[in-house]
């Protein structure tokens, strides 16, 4: 069951086309972060302000609708469907208030950074830690590309059966860098494990990003994310973190 939130009526861009996604007008800061995220449904007016020409019609191009809602940081993005599915992806993203409609039982934020995979094959590499490495500079130049000039790889390490490498970003004015850890294991002889840790407010995005460069990529298959207490209780994990 859903209900009406608070900000029901909230008006939306005179150019949003009708749908359930939005932008609420005179909200938008002209950052471009959302029509980043849901290419070929967004666009902006002369001043910069967003909008969405048309509404999803694919389950991936939903995907990347919820993306554009958890893009805006001024929250000007909104969903006034009544999708259950959606809006349990988007309570658990943390953007229930940029929901028109609200579930009665709500479902609270949920950070899945543990994502299992199999990778396909590297031939004539064999050796965990060469096929470890191939993994993890995949992912450590993927970061790089999704937020260029930001921060920085470092500590690209091999231990045994486990495989780490460290992401510094900040901007100078801070007392320290803000860190996160990206940690790979071989599970069980085929199925890779990677965790990030170390910033459970950060890791949601870099869960985004790894998400979307191993969807582009085939040598990824079958890979499930889980919160760290799913993945210890050996829960079902899902297809996306989000």
């Amino acid at each position: 069951m859903v209900k009406p939130a608070g900000s029901l009526g909230l008006h939306s861009h005179p150019e949003n086309t009708l749908g359930p996604f939005y932008v609420q007008n005179g909200e938008c800061m002209g950052c471009g972060a959302p029509e980043a995220q849901a290419p070929g449904m967004m666009s902006h007016d002369g001043s910069g302000h967003c909008f969405f020409t048309r509404q999803p019609i694919t389950p991936e191009e939903t995907d990347n609708a919820i993306l554009g809602v958890w893009a805006s940081c001024c929250g000007a993005v909104r969903y006034r469907g009544q999708n259950r599915e959606v809006l349990v992806r988007l309570a658990e993203l943390g953007l229930a208030d940029q929901c028109d409609f609200r579930l009665e039982e709500e479902r609270e934020e949920v950070r899945r950074n543990h994502v299992s995979f199999e990778f396909g094959d590297v031939e004539p590499l064999q050796s965990f830690s060469a096929v470890a490495q191939v993994i993890m500079e995949f992912f450590a130049l993927s970061i790089a590309r999704s937020i260029p000039g930001v921060g920085d790889v470092s500590e690209l390490q091999m231990s045994g059966d486990s495989s780490s490498f460290r992401y510094d970003w900040g901007d100078g004015s801070q007392p320290s860098l803000h860190s996160i850890i990206f940690s790979l294991n071989l599970h069980n002889g085929r199925e890779w494990l990677l965790r990030i840790l170390r910033n459970e407010i950060a890791s949601t995005a870099f869960a985004i990003f790894i998400y979307k460069a191993m969807r582009s990529d085939s040598r990824f298959r079958r890979f499930r994310w889980f919160t760290e207490e799913d993945w210890q209780r050996g829960r079902m994990g899902r297809p996306s973190p989000y």
